[in-house]
């Protein structure tokens, strides 16, 4: 799906995901079902929505660097920095790799 949403078709990354997600035993619970909404939902350019579901990958995995980042970076296009910067702080304390 990643693909689709680097060459600007989200109409092809709507399906793959839709497939991911029946193929998921519960989607809501898992992360690279969250990922993926989150990836989407920023391609739309809907940071909030994305940063709900990088915040729900987190909630399932919390390790995810993935997640913490682009949470991050919705943050910022959010306008606020100052979260982003203590959402990675206290990811980085949590796991420090």
């Amino acid at each position: 799906g990643r693909i689709y949403l680097q060459l600007g078709d989200l109409s092809a990354a709507e399906d793959v995901l839709g497939k991911l997600e029946c193929a998921a035993p519960s989607a809501d619970d898992d992360a690279a079902v969250r990922l993926s909404r989150g990836f989407l939902e920023m391609a739309k350019g809907e940071f909030a929505a994305a940063l709900d579901e990088f915040s729900a990958a987190l909630a399932v995995c919390p390790s995810s660097n993935e997640a913490a980042n682009n949470r991050a970076v919705c943050l910022v296009y959010l306008c606020r920095l100052d979260d982003a910067i203590s959402s990675l702080e206290e990811h980085l304390r949590r796991d420090p790799m």
